[in-house]
């Protein structure tokens, strides 16, 4: 594909905007724009150039790559979106761009692609740990870590990608030798109009497999007519409830990975990697930073850092794992149901609001249960240590069920926030 084009825009200049303008500047005409005065000043200083939108050749233009951050669909008022599709101009994203490279290579690279609601980055991250250490070369970014277009594709054989639903709508002919898609949940809802099609787009990273591919999803969240339209169709796997039990009893009790084991261990047979390496590698695995992570442990008291927990199933799975909590919830709702929400766990001993939500929270959390509006994470925290030092047993869970970019950059700095907070509260973490 890039072999055609010449004329290139790059729109939104975060990380992978960043990497396609790198990867791309020395061999094609580039024209660059992000709507941040602040970013491009910031830019500017590091030696970019930027041109005024309205300045650009646009009947010279090939190819529109655009940030995943960038809907198409309500971002379509958007001026370089608008005249771009006017102009009939093909939009990618860094991940087709991605693929379209490797496409030219003549030894081949296994590429296995990983999306869902939930979960992607623990997942691509355990997958990755196992492979290396049986001695594969793989390596992991796109939605986590750097990003693709910044990868030495020579360096590894095997390349792992969480993709995230915005990154699946700009695919065209992107496709995976293994694609998992872990669960899908409602989620993005000021992206998208309705459930189904945030649902669409997630299998579209199904959409180009050839039948010697693998496509590996839980049937609970794909009906038979999703199957159907696959074409031509991949060697799909079905997970079956009980299908590891007996495997998922020989791991620790970390939910999170009993929760992935059956596509872990779908992957790692195709890869040929042996099945009780894969469980002893499981069994030692430990939680990432901000998802279901102890950052502390003290007097009987655990200090959870979920803060990548941004809709309410997986806010919900946090607390599923945990007794006597003092939940700290609320964000930006993403115009997400929260009402899904299981505020009549009872493990919960009482809740602690923060953010934009913690009005249209506090109509939904039943008459017995506890709780209270602190709006902000400090003082959230603050109060429930207070409160679970009168027992001195309790979980202090940051599980916040929404999104954090109402009163921080994003989900780390949210947790890493409340992990300073902990440390400061409790000297001898």
């Amino acid at each position: 594909m890039l072999e055609n084009y010449e004329n290139i825009i790059i729109y939104g200049l975060g990380q992978s905007g960043i990497s396609s303008y790198e990867k791309l500047k020395d061999k094609k005409n580039i024209f660059i724009w992000d709507d941040c005065e602040k970013k491009r000043k910031e830019l500017e200083k590091k030696g970019y150039e930027f041109t005024e939108p309205i300045k650009w050749p646009w009947e010279k233009i090939d190819l529109l790559i655009l940030a995943p951050g960038i809907a198409l669909n309500f971002g379509a008022d958007s001026f370089i979106v608008k005249e771009s599709k006017k102009n009939k101009i093909k939009i990618a994203g860094d991940i087709e761009v991605f693929y379209q490279e490797l496409k030219s290579l003549v030894i081949r690279k296994k590429i296995i692609a990983v999306t869902g609601t939930n979960g992607k980055s623990t997942f691509v991250s355990v997958l990755n740990e196992i492979l290396q250490k049986s001695g594969l070369k793989s390596f992991i970014a796109g939605n986590i870590g750097i990003p693709v277009l910044s990868i030495n594709i020579d360096e590894f054989d095997i390349i792992i990608l969480e993709v995230s639903s915005f990154q699946l709508e700009l695919i065209d002919e992107f496709t995976a030798d293994i694609s998992v898609l872990l669960n899908v949940y409602e989620d993005h809802n000021e992206r998208y109009e309705s459930y189904e099609e945030y649902q669409k787009t997630k299998t579209k990273i199904f959409l180009n497999q050839r039948n010697t591919d693998y496509a590996i999803f839980d049937d609970f969240y794909l009906s038979e007519k999703i199957l159907k339209e696959i074409n031509p169709s991949p060697k799909h796997v079905l997970f079956k409830d009980n299908e590891f039990n007996d495997l998922s009893n020989k791991i620790s009790q970390n939910g999170i990975i009993k929760k992935f084991l059956p596509a872990l261990i779908k992957v790692t047979d195709i890869l040929d990697v042996d099945r009780n390496f894969v469980i002893n590698q499981l069994t030692k695995f430990k939680n990432l930073n901000h998802r279901i992570y102890e950052v502390c442990s003290h007097d009987g008291v655990s200090f959870i850092n979920d803060s990548k927990a941004t809709n309410p199933a997986a806010a919900n799975f946090a607390a599923s794992q945990f007794k006597d909590i003092y939940w700290i919830l609320g964000g930006l709702s993403k115009n997400n149901d929260l009402s899904k929400l299981d505020l009549s766990n009872k493990n919960i001993k009482k809740i602690y609001l923060i953010g934009s939500s913690s009005d249209q929270l506090s109509q939904i959390i039943p008459k017995k249960v506890k709780f209270e509006v602190s709006y902000n994470l400090e003082s959230a925290t603050k109060s429930a240590y207070k409160e679970v030092l009168k027992s001195q047993r309790g979980c202090i869970l940051l599980s916040p069920g929404c999104s954090s970019q109402d009163q921080f950059i994003d989900y780390q700095e949210r947790g890493n926030k409340f992990t300073k907070i902990v440390n400061n509260l409790v000297v001898k973490c």
